[in-house]
């Protein structure tokens, strides 16, 4: 279980520039049923930044695994941060998963989590949720916001989500 294409964890972890531009691309592992495979996580404080005007640029795809939860990006957890100092942002994550696993979300923010741009810069954030089939493929958002936010100070903000799942399966 946990295999994670990048992880930043703690309030100490950060990747990060001080006016270049920045490229996070991570691909969750995994076999057979384990879970938690995430193409890219960041919680407990953890930052992906650009100061100045460098553009964010952050790619995930979940594990093609047949156990649940394998989440493109998974952004958590108070202090967790994508975001620039006055470029663009720029978030995809894809879900993972096959046969029946489920939960397998393109980009999940959650817990005061924060995906922002400074000044006049755009944030964009697509999400593709896992293409599970059968009775238990459910629950496979594009992209899943709970308590947390999506803004720019000055800039466009635009969200697209793409529901997953196939065959019987719920709440796609």
């Amino acid at each position: 279980i946990e295999n994670y294409g990048v992880m930043v964890q703690s309030a100490n972890s950060r990747i990060t520039s001080s006016g270049g531009n920045v490229l996070v691309t991570g691909h969750g592992g995994g076999v057979g049923a384990s879970l938690n495979n995430f193409g890219i996580q960041v919680l407990a404080g953890g930052q992906i930044t650009a100061g100045g005007s460098g553009s964010v640029t952050v790619q995930g795809t979940g594990g093609a695994v047949s156990g649940s939860n394998n989440r493109g990006l998974h952004l958590i957890g108070a202090g967790s941060q994508i975001t620039s100092g006055g470029g663009a942002v720029l978030v995809v994550g894809t879900g993972g998963g096959t046969g029946g696993s489920s939960s397998n979300h393109g980009v999940v923010t959650e817990n005061s989590a924060l995906v922002t741009a400074g000044g006049l810069g755009s944030v964009t954030v697509v999400g593709t949720g896992g293409n599970s089939t059968g009775t238990r493929g459910n629950n496979q958002f594009g992209v899943y916001v709970f308590t947390s936010q999506i803004s720019s100070a000055g800039g466009s903000v635009s969200v697209t989500g793409n529901g997953g799942g196939s065959g019987s399966g719920a709440n796609n």
